[in-house]
């Protein structure tokens, strides 16, 4: 939630995602897991810049791990393709930077 009391957008498609994939593994939330997670397909690009990439597979992979503890108990897991991209620029400075980096996603 933010100051005001509102949950951010981001947590409420966290939840809308938890809930489709729930039903889409034949289990409701209060069910518990279904017998075997549905696995969730999701592909993360990492930047690679001079000096390397900007995060580790390893890196990626430990996070990826700790969302799977979160939501293999809901009935699903997410299973990633990882792979980099060369932005033009590295320095994120300001949103706008942020937002140019869309078109890699």
């Amino acid at each position: 939630m933010d100051c005001n009391g509102r949950t951010s957008r981001r947590w409420t498609w966290a939840w809308a995602a938890v809930a489709l994939a729930s039903t889409l593994a034949g289990t409701s939330l209060a069910d518990g897991p279904a017998t075997k997670p549905l696995a969730v397909p999701i592909r993360v690009r990492v930047a690679a810049c001079d000096d390397g990439v900007v995060r580790s597979t390893e890196w990626v992979r430990r996070h990826l791990q700790g969302a799977n503890d979160i939501f293999e108990p809901h009935g699903f897991v997410l299973r990633a393709e990882i792979d980099t991209f060369s932005p033009k620029k590295c320095e994120l400075e300001t949103r706008l930077d942020r937002h140019r980096l869309a078109r890699f996603v």
